[in-house]
């Protein structure tokens, strides 16, 4: 495919559309505006219809009195919103009618014409003397008149070059309105010959490519069972769609179709003698006349989650502009949608995002901790948040190193008069490296500067506020960041369903419901059980018990 002089590919396979400016601001100056995709049709397209803006804004009269800098911005700015704006309407729009697209070819020839002919007048070839004001350029450039605040006097050099350029953009934009709106079908699904794809047919966007480059990103990051669920979720996207289709085709249709196959998957699929070795839509048609159990809404969110991770990388790497999996999750019943902790298959999808977190900086650390110490204590967000180095201690008569949850200073905050109570350390935690944790932000803390009159917390990168306490920062970093990443993000998913996750699993684990209350500061159902459950430090040892029972 032939490019452009104005159509530039980058060393990382970006597309950008650079256009000289000599014309305005000397030989060697230039705009560069990356068009983010790698696809080269794609690119094509928009670079042909930003040429057509750079064309009318080169040859506004206003446009000639700037200096460079205001050229550059202003180009910039609105070759950003230009783009944007091209995508979302046909996105949202569809292809223009066949009646509008006859009506835009018309208008085109008759500015054909005018150019030819070198009159300004577009339908100067229609009518000779009594043109109807409708019809008159004059009417037609009223609104740009007003709009970019150009003189309206006709005999300005402005108003003249205005009459000038007209035929030519508008030329020019019919060419690349037609020239978009024609790309908006290039992807029929039901068709097994696609015409488009032979012309964007490179062997870098193919699926089984893509995944190759972002599995090798992720291994490090990921213990071998993560990584091996990881990869058995994208080895599944890859037998539904073929490992040769290009990632840029994969779009919300089939996105939909890849969960739609998901949900009609058997169980054990690989496993089953019915199934095993059989091809996927062979094993779907034996799960539907045979009967077999399908997959879980779990294992079918799971995958769902992996796969929208993967897309989630690819769009922060320019090779799609958009996540199609986002927002595909299952939709629970009604009796479902009141549970809002973690299943088990979830929480080991958070723990393998943590695990590939970067911790070398502050930010990264305490993010980590905040979210380790949630899922193994059950602790509310700001009972976390408010932790300080001092509230780790060890007992010395049993050995037992817990969390003293207390409200011993203004800025603390606990539910209930219960609140107060003592969470033994999971044996995971320590193993993980807490305690050193512990030391080295006890040494950073003492050279920090205290907030709104309080030290600041174990989490020594949170902040203080009226209105979140010390939890706001941790709580959106983990809600709308970390979540949306991993593709678990939903109305009824946040830090707290940590919370939820751990006093479900504890009771999955039969841990006596007293002492699950107990840790959990839960509330007591009865006159019973709160006398019972006002442990004292000598109780450490069931409680550490208690909590080494949760297994994630």
């Amino acid at each position: 495919m032939h490019n452009p002089s104005y159509l530039i590919k980058s060393r990382h396979s970006i597309y950008y559309f650079r256009y000289p400016l000599e014309r305005l601001c000397g030989a060697g100056r230039r705009i560069s505006v990356s068009l983010n995709t790698r696809c080269p049709k794609e690119a094509l397209r928009f670079a042909r219809a930003l040429e057509y803006y750079a064309h009318i804004m080169i040859n506004d009269p206003l446009v000639k009195n700037m200096d460079y800098i205001s050229i550059k911005e202003t180009l910039k700015s609105h070759f950003t919103e230009v783009l944007e704006r091209m995508k979302r309407s046909i996105d949202v729009d569809g292809a223009l009618p066949e009646d509008r697209v006859s009506n835009f070819k018309t208008m085109q020839s008759y500015a054909t014409e005018a150019i030819e002919q070198g009159r300004d007048e577009l339908y100067g070839g229609i009518f000779d003397d009594d043109m109807p004001k409708d019809f008159s350029l004059d009417e037609t450039l009223e609104p740009i008149i007003k709009k970019y605040n150009l003189p309206a006097d006709k005999d300005s050099k402005e108003h003249k070059a205005l009459r000038k350029e007209y035929k030519y953009a508008l030329d020019g934009y019919i060419t690349a309105l037609l020239s978009y709106n024609e790309s908006n079908d290039f992807y029929d699904l039901e068709q097994k010959h696609v015409h488009s794809v032979s012309l964007v047919n490179k062997s870098e966007l193919k699926l089984k490519n893509v995944v190759a480059i972002f599995s090798k990103e992720i291994k490090p990051h990921k213990g071998a069972k993560g990584f091996k669920d990881h990869m058995g979720c994208l080895n599944y996207l890859m037998e539904a769609l073929g490992e040769d289709c290009l990632i840029t085709q994969v779009d919300y249709a089939r996105a939909r179709k890849v969960k739609d196959m998901l949900q009609k998957t058997p169980s054990n699929r690989n496993k089953n003698a019915l199934t095993r070795g059989l091809l996927l839509n062979e094993q779907i048609e034996i799960q539907k006349s045979q009967g077999l159990e399908p997959l879980s809404v779990a294992s079918v969110n799971k995958n769902l989650g992996y796969i929208g991770a993967l897309f989630t990388w690819a769009k922060r790497n320019k090779y799609v502009s958009e996540n199609p999996f986002e927002g595909l999750k299952i939709k629970a019943s009604k009796k479902a949608a009141r549970r809002d902790h973690f299943e088990k298959v979830e929480v080991t999808q958070i723990l393998d995002a943590l695990r590939g977190m970067d911790i070398s900086k502050a930010k990264g650390k305490t993010r980590y901790w905040g979210a380790m110490i949630s899922m193994y204590t059950g602790a509310r967000l700001n009972e976390v948040a408010a932790l300080t180095p001092d509230d780790i201690k060890q007992d010395d008569e049993t050995g037992v190193w817990y969390f003293d949850i207390t409200d011993n200073d203004n800025s603390k905050t606990l539910k209930t008069e219960a609140g107060k109570r003592l969470v033994p350390i999971h044996s995971k935690l320590l193993e993980l490296g807490l305690l050193d944790y512990v030391r080295s932000a006890r040494e950073i803390i003492k050279k920090m500067p205290a907030q709104h009159g309080h030290k600041p917390r174990l989490l020594y990168d949170l902040a203080y506020t009226n209105e979140g306490k010390w939890g706001r920062k941790l709580g959106r970093g983990f809600n709308d960041t970390f979540l949306k990443d991993i593709g678990l993000k939903t109305d009824k998913k946040t830090l707290h369903s940590l919370r939820h996750s751990f006093i479900t699993h504890l009771s999955a684990a039969s841990v006596d419901g007293a002492i699950i209350k107990a840790i959990a500061d839960h509330e007591a159902d009865t006159v019973t059980t709160q006398t019972y459950t006002h442990f004292v430090v000598g109780h450490l040892p069931a409680f550490r018990d208690a909590v080494e029972k949760l297994k994630y």
